[in-house]
């Protein structure tokens, strides 16, 4: 079981973003040295943040390589919520959000 944040835990690993073969990013990325971000939450209407950086996230946008505090909310759902090391690339991060158990 991981830990997501205090008080909120997930049955399943934690997911890891992953490398994303683009020619087209990697060449973007050949003209600075940065990270291209794609987040890629279910339900896709879920509220994706970057919680240490000032800018509203958008999917796709260049950051500096280091470690970004992400989370992910949806009415209904489990909110995610984990630490990822990101270095020079294009990363995607793909995120099932667990249901709400009933009460």
């Amino acid at each position: 079981m991981g830990i997501l944040e205090e008080g909120v835990f997930s049955s399943t690993p934690l997911p890891q973003a992953r490398p994303v073969a683009d020619n087209v990013a990697d060449s973007v990325l050949q003209d600075h040295d940065m990270v291209i971000l794609h987040v890629r939450p279910e339900p896709s209407s879920a509220r994706v943040r970057v919680m240490n950086i000032a800018t509203v996230f958008r999917d796709g946008m260049d950051l500096e390589p280091g470690s970004y505090d992400i989370e992910m909310t949806a009415p209904g759902h489990r909110t995610y919520r984990g630490w990822h090391e990101l270095v020079l690339g294009n990363w995607a991060l793909d995120v099932t959000l667990e249901p709400e158990p009933d009460r």
